[in-house]
């Protein structure tokens, strides 16, 4: 399933169908109508206090791993540079 096809099963066939007969000033509405409601969405999150207490706690548990991981792609990427500085 290609990129296009993808988008028209999450859309449906009803909007699919409205968008296909659209004109360009009426595709511009639509995303600038679909850009204020993720922000709108966006900021209702941010707002919400029990979300970014959640999102903290999320952050909080996963910084062991980035830091583990940072610190072996950069053991990576140096060995891997030595290797090639050496010529092998």
């Amino acid at each position: 399933m290609n990129k296009l096809e993808k988008i028209v099963k999450l859309l449906g066939k009803d909007i699919v169908s409205e968008m296909d007969g659209a004109d360009i000033e009426t595709l511009n509405k639509i995303i600038v109508e679909a850009e204020t409601s993720m922000k709108t969405a966006q900021d209702e999150l941010d707002k919400n206090e029990q979300y970014q207490e959640l999102k903290e706690k999320v952050k909080a548990m996963g910084a062991g791993k980035r830091e583990v991981f940072a610190r072996q792609k950069a053991k990576i990427a140096y060995a891997l540079e030595m290797i090639s500085s050496k010529g092998y």
